[in-house]
């Protein structure tokens, strides 16, 4: 009879499998099949059903599972809704919780006992914001030195909102105009009066129509600009893999940050 242990790393291979599949697809399409969820949320469904029903009966299963689905599903959910993640995001952390209900055994971390059924679909939320915020503060730090070294961007910021260019910086990138047409990079300036303005909003820029897109970047041009700035897209499923990892192996950096203030305190 297979073990405990067995089918949790069968579960995790599972996962890792399907979460591979779908960084593929982001990586080179920014589109994720939602077959791919469904499979690996079917198999971790009965993966998870097999390992649990020799320690309870199937409506605590069912229980456990659907505490796990609807708290990560209502958390992503709110998410969305707001704007700073995907769909196909959303869906991937909801399977991670549809496969394992609560952190595995093999896990090489331990979670504190006040949350003894935590689905590391949770920690894998929290590691992927830690992440992005990481990747964030490297990007505002490229580009002040990219600033100071060179004088055409100097030029460029000095007419933006001071208030704007922290999200500027941390959030987008120089390019030539003539990339930026031919990539499908998305603008964060516009040309106004003249002069290049930071786009309203940008902090809930969306992906803008190609003809809106080529219109702002050929106006660009028409004013005499060469470079411009644009918002740095990160696929996100890559994220949420390495995440996913990190909170079975090194645990929730939040709650660890958290811990280690209340030591301090």
């Amino acid at each position: 009879m297979v073990g405990i242990v067995e089918l949790e790393l069968i579960s995790l291979a599972n996962a890792l499998l399907f979460l591979t599949l779908a960084s593929v697809q982001d990586l080179k399409t920014r589109e994720v099949y939602d077959l791919t969820w469904v499979f690996m949320s079917s198999l971790g469904f009965v993966l998870a059903y097999l390992r649990y029903s020799r320690e309870m009966p199937l409506l605590e299963f069912l229980l456990i599972e659907a505490i796990s689905v609807a708290v990560t599903g209502l958390i992503v959910l709110a998410l969305t809704v707001l704007k700073s993640i995907g769909e196909a995001d959303a869906l991937a952390l909801v399977s991670i919780a549809v496969c394992f209900p609560r952190v595995p055994m093999v896990a090489l971390v331990s979670f504190p006992r006040v949350i003894p059924i935590l689905t590391p679909a949770l920690p894998t939320l929290t590691n992927t914001i830690a992440l992005l915020g990481a990747a964030s503060l490297f990007v505002f730090a490229h580009n002040l030195v990219l600033i100071i070294k060179r004088k055409d961007l100097r030029d460029l910021v000095r007419n933006f909102r001071k208030r704007e260019l922290p999200i500027l910086l941390m959030g987008c990138i120089p390019v030539s105009v003539r990339d930026a047409l031919e990539k499908g990079y998305i603008p964060a300036v516009e040309v106004m009066d003249g002069k290049l303005k930071i786009r309203r909003h940008l902090h809930r820029i969306e992906e803008v129509g190609e003809e809106e897109r080529r219109r702002i970047f050929e106006e660009h041009l028409s004013c005499g600009y060469e470079t411009t700035w644009v918002v740095l897209t990160i696929p996100l499923i890559p994220v949420i893999e390495i995440a996913f990892l990190l909170s079975l192996t090194c645990g929730d950096f939040l709650l660890i940050l958290m811990m280690l203030i209340a030591q301090a305190f």
